[in-house]
């Protein structure tokens, strides 16, 4: 499911470009355009797990989008970290989840748009999009949320309430916790 993963001959298939004459300590400003198909199977994880478990690197359908890094849908360079800022626009009823904080959350004109900020660098850009009932609670400084595909306050709460007192745990234990919002 990550590129841990990309091995397997279930792996994308990409291209390597380099830049040249390029002088390091200078900005480079420059623009990639691709397109393609994210289609990979759902298949039963191998591990023995009390409730099953599947996975896929990634896949856009009807019922929703699932993006990993090993699907390259996010250009990478040198396999460095990177920060990012993600925005979307999906039909009115579709909401998106991804790393660092969400900074636009607006539907107008039949189109929902989601704007994700995340400025401490990952390891990859995830992307996942769905028809969610999304549920929030505030624990200090950090937002919790809850996306679910069908509506379960009570299930939500229940998510929410305990993500509280594990943040209150561990801010006792290492300080505050340094994302402003933890997603489940």
């Amino acid at each position: 499911m990550d590129r841990d993963n990309a091995e397997s001959d279930n792996s994308a298939k990409v291209n390597k470009y380099s830049i040249s004459d390029y002088k390091d300590n200078t900005d480079l400003i420059f623009t990639v355009k691709y397109s393609g198909r994210i289609d990979s199977p759902i298949e039963q994880s191998e591990e023995n797990y009390q409730r099953g478990f599947s996975e896929s690197p990634g896949i856009i359908s009807e019922l929703g989008i699932y993006l990993a890094g090993s699907t390259y849908w996010v250009p990478t360079i040198n396999d460095e970290f990177v920060s990012f800022n993600l925005t979307t626009e999906l039909p009115k009823d579709w909401k998106t989840v991804s790393q660092g904080k969400r900074t636009e959350d607006k539907t107008e004109n039949g189109k929902h748009t989601d704007t994700w900020d995340s400025s401490t660098p990952q390891e990859e850009v995830f992307l996942i999009a769905a028809k969610f009932n999304e549920y929030k609670f505030s624990t200090g400084s950090v937002d919790a949320f809850a996306f679910l595909r069908t509506p379960d306050e009570s299930l939500a709460n229940k998510y929410l309430e305990t993500t509280a007192q594990y943040l209150e745990m561990y801010r006792q234990l290492i300080g505050p916790f340094p994302i402003q919002n933890l997603l489940w």
